[in-house]
């Protein structure tokens, strides 16, 4: 889980998708358009279907956040890069720079169980 920094403290909780395939972590409109936030530039994103429609329109951005688990444990403040999408019509992707990166992983899929230890 996880939460992003407006300018007085943490907001909600969020639960996201660890994409461990991601580079940067993409967070949905509605997560980051209160938060503190800095704009650092433009960008496009898309998978492998090199569809122009299929392309989703970004900005990029640093912003800080927490990872907190079921138990209450919350990380330190981890400052991240991030891709801000301009519509709430996707999860919010957990990618690797700066917060996967940052710890191990550990997976039990066929338990549908796992953490991450930073």
């Amino acid at each position: 889980m996880f939460k992003l920094r407006n300018s007085k403290e943490f907001g909600e909780i969020e639960k996201g998708i660890i994409d461990t395939g991601a580079p940067i972590s993409v967070i949905p409109l509605q997560m980051w358009e209160d938060a503190d936030i800095k704009i650092i530039g433009k960008d496009k994103l898309r998978g492998i279907i090199p569809n122009e429609k299929c392309r989703l329109t970004v900005d990029v951005g640093k912003t800080k956040c927490v990872l907190t688990d079921i138990f209450g444990n919350v990380s330190s403040e981890i400052e991240i890069l991030a891709f801000l999408a301009h519509t709430n019509k996707i999860p919010l992707l957990i990618g690797m720079k700066r917060i996967l990166e940052k710890g191990k992983m550990w997976l039990d899929t066929p338990k549908k169980l796992g953490y991450i230890e930073i």
